[in-house]
């Protein structure tokens, strides 16, 4: 289509057909290495059928102000953990790929935890003392301490769900669609009675309900030979066999007689086995995040690196439009998982 010769075509035209947001729309025509390949194909396409020819007076001003702004405040960013002293875990890749992204943008990272702070407001006035205007979010894992900063000071991402994350950009796994793929596995291979073993959090908000969605959903929607086992929640440290409530446990395997098992960890078999389980031989069994990718155990990669690299560059898009604040009407980026299979499952 030509231009008009009164209009000239707009960032926001091409936003608008292309259905891309303006940001993204501008950094395709620039073939950031932010945005995919295709994407920036399809939109650098929309824009050459509408005609669309940069203005050279905006292009240099925009130029012009890339050149007067002091870099300083925006180099560093920071990744705040509502955490004691050190990264659990099972947050470790997750970190491991906010670096990688901070390392090829630019950035340098600062992890802050806000226990090292006399509260929410003295870690909020640091971060902005420091020149700090990004900030990660990390799980929020305790609705007694929320964490409450001078949040029009910073642009703000959210890296995975926690129980009580403010308004922002999320970046995090595709938990429901992960647990009704798990079932479809598991009812591919005949098996008529599926069980799911969650962590409880011991907390008022339950954090797991996109995997209990997931799952009730898949129940309610199988046929009458599919028995309604309920899910099983264990307590104690994920990483650990200790404090787990064995007993209660045996008793939901011997009233249930579960022939599936769906695990929120791979370590869950090694449980289910000091129970007296026989996996595969009498139960199969996969697991909703599988984080080494040796183990034996069949399950899902969530990709945390990935969660964290995506995290990073959303808030790198942010900074450069320059948006700061909770938003009225958040985003959520949820990343699909990979598939691997192993012995467990027969």
């Amino acid at each position: 289509m030509k231009p008009s010769n009164t209009k000239r075509i707009t960032l926001l035209d091409i936003a608008e057909k292309a259905c891309f947001s303006k940001s993204t729309v501008s950094m395709a025509l620039k073939n950031s290495p932010l945005i995919a390949k295709e994407t920036c194909a399809r939109i650098q396409s929309v824009a050459r059928e509408m005609g669309y020819n940069p203005d050279p007076v905006l292009s240099h001003m925009a130029s012009m102000r890339r050149q007067k702004k002091s870099p300083a405040r925006s180099h560093t960013i920071a990744f705040v953990l509502q955490a004691t002293k050190k990264i659990p875990s099972f947050l470790t890749r997750l970190v491991s790929g906010i670096r990688l992204a901070a390392n090829t943008l630019g950035y340098k990272l600062e992890i802050h935890f806000p226990g090292n702070y006399t509260s929410s407001q003295h870690l909020s006035t640091t971060l902005y003392h420091r020149g700090i205007q990004g900030v990660l979010l990390g799980p929020i894992l305790s609705p007694e301490t929320p964490l409450i900063l001078d949040w029009d000071h910073f642009s703000i991402v959210n890296c995975t769900c926690g129980i009580n994350q403010p308004p922002a950009v999320t970046v995090t796994a595709n938990m429901l669609l992960t647990v009704q793929l798990a079932w479809d596995k598991m009812a591919a291979l005949g098996k008529k009675r599926i069980g799911l073993l969650l962590w409880d959090t011991g907390y008022p908000v339950n954090d797991n309900i996109p995997e209990l969605g997931g799952f009730l959903v898949r129940q309610y929607e199988a046929s009458p030979d599919f028995a309604k086992i309920p899910p099983f929640f264990y307590q104690g440290n994920p990483d650990t066999s200790a404090n787990l409530p064995k007993s209660s446990l045996k008793k939901w395997l011997s009233t249930h007689q579960p022939d599936a098992i769906i695990g929120a960890i791979d370590t869950t078999a090694k449980w289910l086995t000091q129970a007296g389980v026989a996996i595969p031989d009498e139960c199969a069994f996969l697991c909703l995040n599988k984080e080494n990718p040796r183990s034996p155990v069949a399950g899902f990669s969530l990709h945390h690196e990935d969660i964290g690299k995506k995290s990073l560059e959303q808030l790198n898009l942010l900074l450069q439009t320059q948006e700061r604040g909770l938003s009225a009407n958040p985003i959520e980026i949820l990343l699909p998982p990979e598939w691997h299979p192993g012995p467990s499952m027969r």
